[in-house]
């Protein structure tokens, strides 16, 4: 009977049983494990763009629009300076100021070559020009009777003429309306009427 059972037996190498076994199972677990790191990565990296893109456009719109609003209103504020213009005459020619060598200049150019012979030297009169000053006019005998206009006072005088500058600008332009100046009030004359009527004829 013991010859006739034919017992079988494989054996397998403990080296091969162990490989078939363990590589299997490690595979599996590392691949699941990777894949959900690789994606949590990608997701973080979005938030972060997000947040820098409204920072730039916050610092753009603070930036140039209040400088835009402060500029404005300096050119306005210059244009108040170009109106204030000297004033101007005829020609636009500035206005000269009024000055007592004007008026004695313009007063010499119009009655210097008078003729005087008629007149009792020596005599003359006081001008006073408002705000100006005084000057006088007066007919001298120093060997024949002489004209003179001159900036000081005249202590012996026949009479006394007060007026504004425009007004003895007009006179020593000429043709001047002595009586109606005088009832308008823009001319006074105080003294000796008769020598005072001759003198404002060299004016004529």
């Amino acid at each position: 009977m013991a010859d006739d059972v034919k017992t079988t037996i494989t054996v397998i190498p403990a080296t091969e049983a162990k490989a078939s076994s363990t590589a299997k199972p490690a595979a599996k677990p590392v691949a699941k494990k990777a894949a959900p790191k690789a994606v949590a990565k990608k997701t973080a990296a979005k938030p972060v763009a997000k947040k820098t893109a409204p920072k730039a456009a916050a610092k753009k719109t603070t930036a140039t629009k209040p400088a835009v609003k402060k500029a404005a209103p300096k050119t306005v504020a210059k244009k108040p300076v170009a109106k204030a213009a000297p004033a101007k005459g005829r020609g636009g020619r500035r206005k000269a100021a009024p000055t007592l060598d004007a008026v004695t200049a313009a007063v010499w150019k119009k009655i210097g070559k008078a003729n005087v012979k008629n007149f009792d030297a020596p005599v003359g009169i006081q001008v006073i020009v408002r705000d100006l000053g005084t000057f006088y006019i007066a007919v001298k005998n120093d060997g024949g009777k002489t004209l003179e206009v001159m900036q000081d006072n005249y202590n012996d005088r026949a009479g006394t003429f007060e007026t504004s500058f425009d007004e003895i600008m007009k006179i020593a332009a000429g043709k001047y309306d002595f009586l109606g100046a005088i009832a308008k009030g823009s001319v006074y004359y105080y003294g000796d009427l008769k020598k005072g009527v001759a003198f404002a004829g060299l004016f004529k």
